[in-house]
């Protein structure tokens, strides 16, 4: 959505921060490029975000320092001093390098990751639910489970109804135990 504001004004970016007409240039030449950026952009934050609830951060700390400066730093360098390519070398390197992360951390998650075994240890984290429930007779919940030995899940949801006066509040509870 960025992608569709950012490039059609592109002209008019570099103006809006400077009065020099050649930086504003520059500004405008290298927008494609970010636009390009961009897109990566989306896939290593989303890729970095499903790590990251994996307790995976190490796995994207290392794509992300091989892919800037293992790949990006040197080879945008070359571009940019040796190839004589500019800024515009050192943004398409870090095009490269949005792109690798993105791409060998989703490989990752698809190739990498035991999903069956992470449900299971979400599932053994996870001790109670509360959850919002309609008017049910109240009843007596299981004990809950210890997050050691679990084989299920319990969930437990509760409702209240009533005034201020704790004496005249109805309470409702539903329990509901799945098992893994």
């Amino acid at each position: 959505a960025l992608v569709s504001i950012v490039f059609p004004c592109r002209h008019l970016i570099g103006e809006l921060f400077t009065s020099d007409q050649e930086v504003a240039d520059t500004v405008a030449s290298l927008v494609p490029i970010m636009c390009v950026f961009m897109l990566g952009d989306s896939l290593q934050a989303t890729v970095g975000g499903a790590m990251r609830g994996l307790g995976q951060q190490k796995v994207m700390l290392c794509l992300n320092v091989f892919a800037y400066w293992i790949l990006a730093l040197p080879i945008g360098s070359l571009l940019m001093f040796v190839a004589d390519v500019g800024l515009h070398g050192m943004w398409w390197a870090f095009v490269l390098a949005v792109f690798s992360s993105g791409t060998v951390g989703l490989l990752t998650l698809k190739y990498g990751i035991s999903w069956e075994k992470e449900g299971m240890k979400a599932a053994k984290r996870v001790t109670a639910i509360t959850l919002t429930s309609t008017h049910t007779p109240s009843r007596n919940p299981p004990a809950r489970m210890s997050t050691d030995d679990m084989d299920s899940i319990y969930f437990e949801s509760s409702f209240s109804t009533g005034g201020d006066d704790d004496d005249d509040e109805e309470s409702c509870a539903e329990s509901v135990v799945i098992h893994a």
